[in-house]
């Protein structure tokens, strides 16, 4: 990411984790000494160990910590080695997940199951998460909203042999879920099925 990028995700993860920016107040703005760490030094240190990762997987990691899977570190300083981690483990996770099988006509993708863009698999809201929705209790749940990947199980092409055994994707009871758990308009989608569901 650039410095530019760096800064707008810096506003971004101050908003979510409010205490940053009290912490970071904490230390003075100009150095008295070379060996003062300022708020500037700490910055660059955060830029150097974040760089290397683009300002969407950043943001998407601020939205991933502090819940069960990603728990907040104990100490603000150790945020931006939190958030390389959840980028590493999310990185691990995809290429592990099965690849699309993807063919392009006339220079367009094209999947013989555009569910899972042929997969076999999809994330989907976790049953927990959507009961807060049922209950209205969202707001206070979107620190540990939870996603799982569950079969697609279709029959019309071969992806269903891809993902063998779990829980297969029942539109009826299930809500494809975003990249982000804290994307607006999939919460008021996922709001929205919840109601309908009744």
């Amino acid at each position: 990411m650039t410095t530019d990028e760096f800064q707008r995700w810096m506003t971004y993860h101050q908003s979510k984790f409010t205490g940053v920016l009290k912490w970071l107040a904490s230390y003075p703005k100009d150095a008295e000494d070379e060996y003062t760490v300022t708020r500037s030094s700490i910055a660059t240190a955060w830029f150097t160990m974040l760089r290397s990762i683009d300002l969407e997987q950043a943001k998407l990691a601020t939205d991933l910590m502090g819940n069960p899977d990603h728990p907040e570190p104990k100490g603000f300083d150790r945020h931006p080695q939190a958030i390389l981690a959840i980028c590493h483990t999310i990185k691990r996770r995809r290429a592990s997940e099965p690849q699309p099988r993807q063919k392009v006509v006339n220079g367009h993708a094209v999947y013989v199951c555009p569910e899972c863009r042929d997969t076999g698999a999809i994330t989907v809201w976790h049953p927990e998460t959507m009961q807060a929705a049922r209950d209205g209790s969202l707001a206070e749940c979107l620190r540990t909203g939870k996603i799982y990947t569950v079969s697609v199980g279709c029959h019309r092409c071969e992806c269903r042999s891809v993902v063998r055994g779990g829980i297969v994707f029942d539109p009826k009871r299930m809500l494809k879920a975003p990249l982000s758990l804290q994307d607006r308009d999939a919460l008021a989608e996922l709001e929205r099925f919840c109601k309908d569901d009744f």
